[in-house]
């Protein structure tokens, strides 16, 4: 049991700050479309174990392949570079430099002295130094509470993934297709992400994400049995929307905390999110109470989130904040635009 909380908080852990330097090395416009990529190897990934399940039908030999294949994530110390914006706030400014260097000679382009210069003036001390501990942080009601309001949603989302993807195995007489086929639709999901963000925006989409993941869920309840495909495409729909939620919710989170906490603090979401993983699996046993109580949970809660991410401020377009005055702005910088 100890073994497995280690390996689930480790996995967490790598995927975390996967997704923070893939943000953080690409430009406002195109952290969606990395954000999506990421989670859609997410979904295919899931396929795959789904079909390993099937084909081996012995949970030793699928523990030992799934571990066996983590061990390649070490050969990524040598080939993925450090986070530049992290070098930047310890400020080893030569470092950051070869980076650079390094990645405008792989994409055909000068990096120009001056530019350099520049970028050593305004990441000062006395600039990037300002947020020092977790508990300076805490002295910002506008972080705190966007803190406290993140990690309950990120309850709330692992919450209703997890637990959609773990009943979807009593949909039919093969738990095996069931599992593939949720995960399958993530892959459209997240697809469906990339072409929706732009338009509407992160916040609303979260919201609309959550909602109809909720009300699909609830909707689930009132489906005669004998209409099973009605029941199977409302079902689907649920899982469809909440892996619109996880990548929505992982590239916001990285968008609205400074530079220097960004991996910690996502972890800290990611960590109380934890708390809904681990309830997921145990909910289904409240079937013996009353058959359709888990899915009236992840309803519910869904749609308590829906109205909790509206608190959020809207991060489309706008540059990574790298100080807690420039993570309290991101709101206020959007608003005064639209006046």
């Amino acid at each position: 049991m100890t073994m497995t909380i280690i390996d689930s908080v480790l996995r967490a852990g790598a995927y975390a700050n996967c997704f923070i330097i893939g943000m953080e090395f690409v430009a406002p416009e195109k952290r969606t479309i990395i954000g999506t990529v990421l989670s859609m190897f997410s979904g295919i990934s899931g396929m795959i174990v789904g079909a390993l399940a099937w084909i081996l039908q012995t949970w030793r030999t699928l523990d030992r392949i799934m571990n066996g294949v983590c061990l390649l994530v070490v050969a990524y110390y040598w080939l993925l570079p450090e986070s530049a914006r992290w070098l930047l706030t310890k400020e080893r400014y030569t470092d950051v430099e070869n980076i650079l260097q390094n990645i405008s000679k792989t994409n055909g382009r000068h990096l120009p002295k001056e530019t350099l210069k520049k970028l050593r003036c305004s990441s000062t001390s006395e600039n990037i130094g300002t947020v020092r501990s977790f508990k300076e942080l805490l002295k910002s009601p506008i972080l705190t509470r966007r803190f406290i309001n993140c990690s309950i949603c990120w309850t709330i989302c692992l919450f209703s993934y997890y637990g959609l993807t773990i009943n979807s195995i009593a949909l039919s007489n093969n738990s095996y297709f069931d599992f593939i086929l949720t995960m399958l639709v993530e892959i459209p999901g997240n697809i469906a992400v990339y072409l929706v963000l732009h338009r509407v925006g992160k916040r609303y989409t979260l919201s609309l994400s959550f909602l109809t993941c909720g009300v699909s869920s609830l909707s689930f309840i009132f489906i005669s049995k004998d209409l099973y495909w009605l029941q199977l495409c409302m079902y689907l729909l649920g899982k469809f929307c909440s892996a619109m939620v996880i990548t929505i919710i992982y590239t916001l989170t990285t968008e609205i905390f400074p530079t220097r906490l960004r991996s910690s603090l996502l972890s800290s979401c990611s960590m109380f999110g934890r708390i809904g993983s681990m309830s997921a699996p145990q909910v289904p046993i409240l079937k013996h109470y009353w058959q359709h109580l888990p899915l009236v949970l992840f309803g519910t809660t869904a749609v308590i989130a829906s109205v909790l991410s509206l608190l959020f401020p809207e991060t489309m377009g706008v540059p990574l904040p790298d100080t807690i005055e420039e993570a309290e702005n991101i709101g206020n910088k959007i608003k005064s635009e639209k006046l």
